[in-house]
Formats: structure tokens, sequence, C-alpha cells
């Protein structure tokens, strides 16, 4: 697998509390939203490598960033993520992020002590490249 090398000053810092509550008012407000899935989905959007155009194929986010974070994560958490990322356009599932899809460094979220806790490691074929923080 070919390995993609992100220097830690260029990761986007994840967003706040207050920017995701934001978004949530605007648009969920019916919607019971964990704010660390909203974090988990964002750093795992991060990783990804953008495209000039959204996609047109289903890449199946929910399952895949779910397995990457050994962590359940809706739909509405992805939607959120995605409106708060800067490079990210589009609406759930369809992005602007190449379908060779990153599998993103676990220290993006090691440090949320809720993700890949006492949990057994994941094996996922859906990655064409892997990701090392510098």
């Amino acid at each position: 697998m070919k390995k993609i090398v992100t220097l830690r000053e260029n990761i986007t810092p994840l967003p706040t509390l207050c920017a995701i509550d934001a978004v949530v008012n605007d648009s969920y407000q019916d919607s019971a939203i964990k704010y660390h899935t909203v974090l988990i989905a964002f750093a795992w959007l991060d990783a990804q490598v953008g495209t000039k155009n959204i996609t047109k194929r289903q890449l199946g986010l929910k399952r895949i960033i779910g397995n990457w974070a050994s962590h359940h994560v809706s739909r509405n958490a992805i939607r959120i993520a995605a409106r708060l990322h800067p490079r990210i356009e589009g609406d759930y599932p369809f992005y602007n992020i190449s379908s060779l899809l990153v599998e993103p460094d676990l220290s993006r979220i090691t440090g949320m002590n809720l993700a890949h806790h006492n949990i057994a490691p994941y094996s996922c074929t859906n990655y064409s490249r892997v990701e090392v923080l510098q």
C-alpha cells in the first residue's frame, strides 16, 4: 500500500464544540448528535485527498469511518463534519474526496480517549493508501 506523509502542521484543527453546536442548531435540531463522533468523522475526512469534483460513487463512509475508529459514527455526524471542514464539499455520501481512500493515522483520534479503547484491531480493504503523520 502506498504511504502518504502528512506533516502535523498541515492537519486541519478539529472544530470547536461551539462550531458543532452552530451547525446542529442550524440543521440537525431533531437529531441526537454525539460530538465525539463528529470529531472522528472530521479527522477521517481531513486525511482524504480532495478532488475538483464531487464523486458520483457511493463509498459506504459510515461503515468505513466507523470501522477505522472502532466506534459507531452516524450519517449526520459525517454530514456535520463535512460542513465544518474547509476543503470538503457535497452532501452525504457524495463528497469531493478521491475514491482511492487514505487510511488515516490512528494518532488523529487517540487523544479523544474513546476510539480504539480495548477494541480488537479492525480489518478493512477499502484503502489504497496509508497516512503517516510526521
